[in-house]
């Protein structure tokens, strides 16, 4: 059986300890580091399955590191912040992050958030299309006549699943179910999602639209 390697950048010592502490003990192979430049030097030479960011380091902020990240492949990125503003969480994750964990959280949840990050390692390869617009899960890019856009991996993992019911309405706990794996009622992360998303639909002139249904969930229409 594979054993995930995670990247663990946290620079408080009685955090990160507890952090590695249930990594191992859930069976992965951890990797702590305190500063970036600790961490800089590790991915020179190492490659995980996972990365685990937190932001206020004392030498910079966690998202600078996101693009070496980048760098070695569609590594996913889990930010670890008590930053948990909603233009903390936008700016993160247009800068690359795949999911976000505000300080203090459940271990359960921490768990369950990993579980779902690094189902992508092993993306079912598959094209879907749809009135001109094509997802590619593999590659986790969204096309159309007018271009290609990269999504993140619960990106792809909304627009596969509204692609597969299109027109139908689906709710938000069985899209968040899909998603993350778990349903958060009281976090507006994944409307943040699905907000970035609508944006990449309309830069590359796709003439698919998500909607948000009230009290009723989501749909993917075409519209002209």
């Amino acid at each position: 059986m594979r054993k995930w390697h995670i990247l663990l950048l946290e620079d408080d010592p009685s955090l990160q300890e507890l952090l590695a502490a249930q990594l191992q003990k859930s069976g992965y192979q951890v990797q702590p580091c305190s500063t970036l430049e600790e961490a800089y030097g590790y991915l020179e030479d190492n490659t995980p399955d996972l990365v685990l960011l937190d932001l206020n380091l004392p030498d910079g902020d966690g998202l600078d590191l996101i693009p070496t990240i980048q760098s070695l492949g569609n590594l996913p990125v889990l930010v670890i912040t008590a930053r948990g503003s909603v233009g903390d969480r936008v700016q993160g994750l247009n800068q690359g992050a795949d999911d976000y964990l505000i300080k203090p959280f459940a271990m359960d949840e921490f768990d369950a958030r990993i579980k779902a990050l690094l189902r992508r390692v092993h993306p079912q390869e598959q094209v879907l299309f749809l009135s001109g617009t094509t997802l590619d899960t593999s590659k986790c890019q969204l096309g159309t006549d007018q271009g290609n856009v990269l999504l993140t991996d619960h990106e792809v993992r909304i627009m596969e699943y509204l692609m597969q019911n299109a027109s139908r309405v689906v709710s938000r706990e069985v899209l968040e179910q899909h998603v993350y794996g778990y349903y958060s009622p009281a976090s507006n992360s994944f409307e943040v999602r699905v907000s970035l998303l609508r944006k990449k639909l309309r830069q590359i002139g796709s003439q698919l639209n998500i909607r948000a249904l009230r009290k009723a969930g989501y749909a993917l229409f075409v519209e002209d």
